[in-house]
This record gives C-alpha cells, sequence and structure tokens, in this order.
C-alpha cells in the first residue's frame, strides 16, 4: 500500500472540532452527517456506478468499524 497517500485514515485528521467548525459548535445533528455521506454516494454512483458505490461505502464501513473499536 502506498504510505504516501494525502487522505490515509488516522484519527488526527479528525482535530480539533472547536477549531475546524467554529460556526457549528461541537454538536451537531446526524442529519447533516447523512446529507454529506448521502451527497457522496450520489456523486460516487453518477461518475462510478452503483456497484462502485456501493463497494465504496461498505469498505468505508468497515474502515471505521475496526478504527472504532
Amino acid at each position: 500500500m502506498d504510505d504516501s497517500r494525502k487522505y490515509k485514515f488516522g484519527w488526527e485528521l479528525l482535530g480539533d472540532v472547536s477549531v475546524g467548525r467554529p460556526n457549528l459548535g461541537p454538536v451537531v445533528g446526524v442529519d447533516m452527517y447523512r446529507l454529506m455521506q448521502f451527497c457522496f454516494r450520489d456523486v460516487l454512483e453518477r461518475r462510478y456506478g452503483t456497484e462502485v458505490a456501493d463497494d465504496v461505502f461498505h469498505e468505508a464501513g468497515r474502515l471505521a468499524g475496526a478504527e472504532y473499536t
């Protein structure tokens, strides 16, 4: 795997929420995150097709689950 990737997951990418989102604060409803998630999914599907979009989201879900535990 290429370790020179810009966005390889690491918890530090989440940054300091109070600095990164000064207008939103530390609490935002889950609907905002779902809005972004489904917009990403829409763009992926339009660019690469439904199968690729589904695969990307399933793989990302597995990574999130592994990182969270």
